[in-house]
C-alpha cells in the first residue's frame, strides 16, 4: 500500500513537471493568470504584437511590415543579414513618428497592472535593438504601461559578451539579434534571481523554444505562451509596392552603407547613467 502511494506520488510529480515544461497557444492575454500565481514566478512579455502594435490601418512600422520589407530584399537575392541591415534604418525612422496601441485594448494594461499588484516579477524581453530604446519607452508611456514596479533590477546592465549589443533598462531586456533564451539566463544570473517558474508570452514560437531549451534541466520550470491574438492580421498583411520606402527600392550600395553606418553609430551611443557591464 505504501509503495503504491509513493509510486502514485512520484508519477504525479512527473506529470506536474511535464505540464510546467511546454509551450501552449493562447488567444487572449488574460490567460496568463492561469500560470502566474506567486512572487517566485517571473512573467516575461515580448513587446511587438504582444504588448503593443502600431495604431494605423496599413501596418506601417509593424512587425509584419518589417518582415515583409526584409522578404522584399531577400526575394531579390540579398542574404538575410544584408536585408535586415537595409531595412533597419527605415524601421527606426518609422518608430520616430508612429503612434501605438495595446494589442488587446481592454485587457493588456489590466493584466500587467494586476500582476504587478500581486507583486509578481514582470519584465519585457524584446528583439528590439539599442537604437529603439528611447522610442520603446515613449511608446509604452503612450499606452500607460510601466514595467518598473516589479522589475528585478533598477540599475541598467549592458551585455558586451554577445555577438550583438544588448542591454537591460527600466524593466526591459533589449536583446537585438541575440538569442532570447541565453540573454534572459545571463540577465537572471547578473541580478542573482532564480525563479521557480518562468512564464513567457510571445507571438513567435521560435523565441519560446530558445528559452525552453536554455532552462531545460535547471531548477526553473518554463511555460511558453504562444500568443495568437494577431495571427489573422499578420497572415493577411500584404506589402504593396507603392508602400515600400524609396530608400528600399534603390539598390545603391552607398545609400545602404550610409544608413547602416548611422544605425551602428546609434547602437554605440554612450550611456549617461551608471551601468553594470557583464
Amino acid at each position: 500500500m505504501k509503495k503504491t502511494f509513493l509510486l502514485s506520488l512520484f508519477l504525479f510529480s512527473i506529470s506536474i513537471t511535464i505540464i510546467d515544461a511546454k509551450i501552449i497557444e493562447i488567444k487572449n492575454i488574460s490567460e496568463i493568470s492561469k500560470y502566474a500565481k506567486d512572487e517566485n514566478t517571473l512573467v516575461v512579455f515580448d513587446i511587438d504584437n504582444t504588448i503593443l502594435e502600431p495604431d494605423n490601418n496599413d501596418g506601417y512600422g509593424s512587425d509584419q511590415w518589417f518582415s515583409a520589407l526584409v522578404k522584399s530584399k531577400t526575394d531579390k537575392g540579398f542574404n538575410t543579414i544584408s536585408a535586415i541591415e537595409m531595412v533597419l534604418p527605415e524601421y527606426y525612422k518609422a518608430h520616430d513618428s508612429i503612434k501605438v496601441k495595446t494589442v488587446e485594448e481592454n485587457e493588456t494594461l489590466k493584466v500587467i497592472n494586476l500582476l504587478q499588484k500581486q507583486k509578481i516579477p514582470v519584465i519585457a524581453l524584446t528583439a528590439r535593438s539599442l537604437p529603439m530604446t528611447n522610442n520603446t519607452f515613449r511608446e509604452l508611456k503612450e499606452i500607460n504601461i510601466d514595467l518598473t514596479p516589479t522589475a528585478l533590477s533598477k540599475q541598467n546592465i549592458t551585455f558586451k559578451k554577445n555577438e550583438f549589443p544588448a542591454k537591460y533598462q527600466k524593466g526591459i531586456l533589449f536583446v537585438g539579434n541575440n538569442n532570447k533564451g541565453k540573454l534572459l539566463k545571463t540577465y537572471l544570473s547578473a541580478v542573482s534571481f532564480e525563479p521557480s517558474k518562468i512564464v513567457m508570452i510571445d507571438d513567435k514560437e521560435h523565441h519560446l523554444k530558445k528559452i525552453e531549451t536554455e532552462f531545460k534541466g535547471t531548477k526553473t520550470s518554463f511555460i511558453g505562451l504562444r500568443y495568437a491574438f494577431l495571427d489573422a492580421k499578420v497572415k493577411n498583411f500584404v506589402l504593396k509596392t507603392s508602400e515600400i520606402p524609396i530608400n528600399m527600392i534603390s539598390k545603391s550600395k552607398d545609400l545602404f552603407s550610409k544608413a547602416g553606418n548611422k544605425a551602428l553609430a546609434m547602437i554605440k551611443y554612450p550611456f549617461k547613467k551608471k551601468v553594470i557591464t557583464i
